[in-house]
């Protein structure tokens, strides 16, 4: 199923939202609509948490994640920090980074297999990446804008009959469309 959303006029809800296959981190303080329609289609599932990064709402452009962790910029607050960590499921690590380039979500695409990060990221952040994400690292010039990481999504599809068999994809979508399925056995 896809579902048409945007945030205030905007089609870019990857800036505004970070989905992942164990949690989804919304902006506060935005529409009630944006957050509901993320709480109706996702609750059931995992958890949907509303949270500012560093007293903004661009939650998308600000962290990067996966089903094993979440990474916050050094610039997000104590509290954001706490609420987030208490929102998620234990087994999501949540670390924040030390990093020069602080908007994680423009400079980091990630799915559960793999990162892609901008070469001008510390080694120290690399590692991080590496390990929080628990992800094969890999330095690369993203065949679009770093600017425009959170209007691409990453997937992590593994068919549920064969559990040996699983894709690694990179998925671009237009900005605006979100994708949701159920399978059936």
């Amino acid at each position: 199923m896809a579902v048409r959303h945007q945030y205030e006029n905007s089609n870019d809800i990857g800036v505004f939202a970070n989905l992942t296959n164990a949690y989804c981190l919304t902006a506060v303080g935005g529409s009630e609509n944006f957050y509901s329609v993320f709480q109706n289609e996702l609750s059931n599932d995992i958890p949907v948490v509303k949270t500012s990064i560093a007293g903004t709402r661009l939650v998308g452009r600000m962290t990067v994640g996966n089903k094993n962790g979440v990474l916050l910029p050094n610039s997000t607050t104590d509290q954001e920090a706490l609420h987030i960590r208490n929102s998620l499921p234990d087994e999501v690590l949540v670390q924040r980074v030390d990093e020069r380039l602080s908007a994680l979500g423009n400079c980091i695409a990630c799915n559960d297999y793999v990162a892609l990060i901008h070469p001008d990221l510390d080694e120290e952040t690399e590692e991080i990446v590496s390990d929080v994400l628990g992800v094969e690292v890999f330095r690369q010039v993203l065949p679009f804008s770093c600017f425009s990481c959170p209007s691409y999504f990453t997937i992590s599809l593994a068919d549920n009959s064969r559990k040996h068999i699983s894709w690694k994809l990179l998925c671009i979508f237009e900005p605006g469309w979100y994708c949701s399925s159920t399978h059936e056995n």
